[in-house]
């Protein structure tokens, strides 16, 4: 999840001041680190939902609204409880994530394996023209998959942080 990225400007209508929830999130994000989903709600309609965000500190936010609410950290033993589970289901997102990142850079190695001249690629990102305004450029290339190896790589990282405070707790 991104960082906040720069002061707030307070608007007022009339004698009230408008507050910017998504902001306020984006700070609450920033200061105890990055969210889980827990707390899965199934609809009729088959859906799952998962009514809060758990942070590594134990503070959950809801996950419906950027105004929240939000909850404390409990008392223990119930904070421990929390943040097991919240190191789990962290590690269980990263496992699948990196399984299926390998299975693509997999599936792409071989399909190029079986290709006479090397596989294209096109990137597309954004950047800045001479006159300054903001522009798409795309590139086609020969396909790499350093960089898919390199997110993989710290995958299998962040996994490992997560089996090393599975073991603190």
């Amino acid at each position: 999840m991104s960082t906040y990225a720069g002061p707030v400007t307070t608007v007022t209508v009339g004698n009230r001041v408008r507050l910017d929830w998504l902001a306020y999130f984006k700070k609450f994000v920033e200061a105890h680190g990055e969210p889980e989903e827990v707390d899965p709600v199934d609809t009729e309609e088959g859906i799952t939902l998962y009514s809060r965000l758990l942070f590594p500190d134990g503070w959950r936010y809801s996950n419906f609204d950027y105004q929240g609410p939000e909850f404390p950290p409990p008392d223990e033993p119930a904070l421990s409880n929390l943040l097991l589970l919240y190191w789990r289901q962290r590690r269980s997102r990263l496992l699948k994530e990196h399984r299926e990142l390998w299975d693509h850079i997999n599936g792409m190695a071989n399909w190029a394996d079986l290709r006479d001249q090397p596989l294209q690629q096109r990137v597309v990102y954004a950047t800045e023209n001479e006159e300054g305004k903001r522009v798409m450029v795309t590139e086609v290339g020969d396909m790499s998959l350093e960089g898919l190896k390199s997110k993989a790589d710290d995958l299998a990282y962040a996994v490992q942080e997560c089996n090393d405070h599975i073991e603190s707790l």
